[in-house]
């Protein structure tokens, strides 16, 4: 009896500890909030019981409008999903005119599971002013650097700044190394004589990712927030950190990563973050985890309510704008304000064309969905963060990208029940990055014109034909090369989806139907042939110049 009751204690702690390490999926979270004001909300954060990871509780604001999405007291929340979040960190510090003291301040996210991407600065307004930021990611307190700043007259600092960089006038800035979790710096005041209208001046501070263009009216408002300082933004990684290493986690039972997802241990501090393939946009944090995103063709009923245009530029598929209207995931892309975009908020940026037929994406390198103005070098990183969710490569041409259909064989895909070449007249082409073969993608056959992705998509398209019903099938007339100029430097024979161009000393057989080399006999023949038609053509010349000359 003993024996039996322990065996069953033993089963319901085995079922316990399976319960305990199955990830949610979404039909238990249906019943949390999916946004807050304009924020989606994605798992692990969440609002509410049982809606978030331990560690990822937000806070929606409705008092507000819109509502704000806040993390702790300081962190507000302008996007975040489940690798990446967007926040604003913002200290307003009141001082007293006239009097000098010393103030600190410090941030760290709920449980340190955001830790800052490359580029982010610590920005601070103020006058008279000496700041010293300190790394207290393990509670170590390492000085990360110091700044200072000062005011002079108004017209020496309206002629140094006009909306320049902060350059220690009034504003300057201190760099945070990337994976920094948790930060303090401390204010001094030094005894400075300041212009008049500064006087009453606060010391006001935020994160920042790129550079700000400093003014005067920045020292004189009395708060900032999100909302005043545009560019106060901040990117943010996100890790699990109730473990430290992926080893260790997938031993204990509230491992955060799902079916199929890859676990990757944290560079610089403790704990792990969990991702899909680069070709799968499920939350690995979810249940059925990285399933497969296979490619799925529609059909042109379907395609029919799909939208063919973003403004000015076509989006043919496998891509798309609406939901189900794209092959999958990675051909997805967003409309705003009639500018197409490729990659998901924020990093993102615009698609101006999309070629089939080469299979390229064209992109402006200029990306205004994150802030007004770029840098080249970030541009380059931002291209190379969307090309980790999508199978896209850069092409030798900047700002042009190359696009498979997926990484397997031709001989393979055309097995395979979601090969991507489906029209008649279309075929398979390998596609290479260098000399790495990175997947395949679809083109009409030569004198073939069209979207190979679509049923009845590679079509003639030559003026003069027309297409014909026959026996319930339709001919499609292919495309007469010989009509173009300059398509063959020789004699040239249009053929069904094809042509041949003949050279010199070839002639076209219409039963081998191919250039055949002129036999020699038969070159002699041709020679005869023509020397005795000029001979004759010059006989008849002297007997009319003669009845002239009379």
């Amino acid at each position: 009896m003993r024996l039996t009751w322990l065996m069953c204690l033993v089963a319901v702690m085995a079922i316990l500890h399976l319960a305990l390490s199955i990830p949610p999926s979404s039909h238990n979270l249906r019943h949390c909030p999916g946004s807050c004001g304009n924020v989606n909300i994605t798992y692990p954060f969440g609002i509410g019981t049982g809606c978030f990871r331990p560690g990822f509780e937000l806070f929606c604001n409705t008092t507000t409008k819109p509502p704000r999405l806040l993390f702790g007291n300081s962190t507000e929340i302008a996007y975040q999903d489940d690798e990446l979040v967007i926040a604003s960190v913002v200290f307003n510090i009141a001082t007293t005119p006239g009097l000098l003291g010393t103030y600190s301040r410090s941030w760290e996210a709920p449980g340190r599971v955001l830790s800052f991407c490359q580029d982010t600065s610590l920005v601070i307004f103020g006058c008279g002013i000496d700041v010293f930021l300190f790394d207290d990611s393990d509670n170590t307190n390492i000085i990360q650097g110091h700044c200072s700043s000062e005011c002079t007259s108004i017209a020496v600092m309206e002629k140094k700044l006009q909306r320049r960089p902060c350059n220690g006038m009034g504003c300057c800035t201190i760099d945070l190394s990337e994976g920094i979790r948790a930060f303090q710096f401390t204010i001094t005041q030094r005894e400075e004589k300041r212009p008049l209208p500064l006087g009453d001046a606060t010391i006001k501070a935020f994160l920042n990712n790129d550079e700000f263009d400093f003014a005067i009216a920045d020292l004189l408002s009395e708060n900032i927030n999100a909302s005043t300082i545009g560019a106060s933004s901040s990117l943010f990684s996100v890790a699990i950190t109730d473990q430290p290493n992926c080893s260790i986690a997938q031993l204990k039972t509230n491992y955060a990563c799902s079916n199929g997802s890859t676990c990757v241990d944290e560079k610089k501090q403790h704990g792990y973050s969990c991702s899909c393939p680069a070709d799968n946009s499920n939350n690995p944090y979810l249940l059925p985890g990285c399933k497969q995103d296979p490619y799925q063709y529609i059909s042109l009923q379907t395609k029919r309510n799909c939208s063919k245009f973003c403004g000015s530029t076509s989006i043919p598929f496998p891509f798309g704008l609406e939901q189900g209207c794209s092959a999958n995931k990675k051909f997805e892309l967003n409309c705003t304000s009639n500018q197409a975009f490729i990659g998901r908020p924020p990093r993102q940026l615009q698609v101006t064309n999309i070629s089939v037929d080469e299979g390229l994406v064209y992109l402006d390198r200029i990306d205004h969905k994150y802030t007004s103005s770029r840098h080249t070098a970030d541009v380059d990183v931002l291209e190379e963060m969307i090309m980790g969710d999508t199978d896209l490569y850069f092409s030798e041409i900047s700002g042009v990208w190359t696009w498979t259909v997926s990484n397997i064989s031709c001989e393979i895909a055309k097995e395979n029940a979601t090969y991507a070449c489906i029209s008649e007249h279309s075929e398979c082409l390998r596609v290479f990055h260098g000399n790495v073969y990175v997947g395949y993608r679809c083109k009409c056959s030569s004198g073939y014109e069209g979207n190979p992705y679509i049923s009845l998509g590679c079509k003639g398209t030559h003026p003069y034909h027309q297409f014909k019903p026959l026996n319930s099938k339709v001919l499609y007339a292919d495309i007469d090369e010989c009509s173009r100029p300059n398509y063959c430097n020789g004699t040239c024979h249009n053929t069904k989806g094809s042509y041949d161009c003949c050279l010199y000393g070839t002639y076209f057989d219409p039963v081998e139907k191919k250039c055949i080399t002129t036999q020699p006999h038969e070159r002699h023949s041709i020679l005869f042939g023509m020397l005795h038609t000029s001979s004759s053509f010059f006989s008849r010349l002297k007997l009319i110049s003669k009845h002239f000359l009379r």
